[in-house]
């Protein structure tokens, strides 16, 4: 039973997500360090505009299927979707509020 609990919650979405965070994290940590240990070049390399969307499309897409993933853990849960509903329905009724004080 116990190896049931701990799989289920190895295979679950938001693990991932946190393991990916963690190690995105000690990625870019771990690069800064060996770029300073190795002492660099006296002339540093131009990153070109064409690695630096490819890098940010990388990275947006990771962002958009790890969100995904998130949001579909999130819509299953009925208390995590009532604060959600609580949440945009305060966030209309003060849209709405400062629009009608506003006349």
């Amino acid at each position: 039973m116990f190896e049931k609990l701990v799989t289920k919650i190895k295979n679950s979405p938001v693990a991932r997500a946190v393991v990916s965070i963690f190690s995105f994290g000690m990625t870019f940590g771990a690069t800064g360090v060996v770029a300073l240990a190795s002492g660099g070049s006296s002339t540093p390399s131009q990153p070109s505009l064409t690695n630096t969307l490819a890098t940010f499309t990388e990275v947006f897409e990771w962002f958009l299927e790890s969100g995904g993933d998130l949001l579909s853990w999130m819509l299953d849960k009925p208390i995590i979707l009532l604060s959600l509903a609580i949440f945009f329905v305060g966030a209309v009724v003060g849209v709405l509020a400062r629009i009608y004080s506003s006349f």
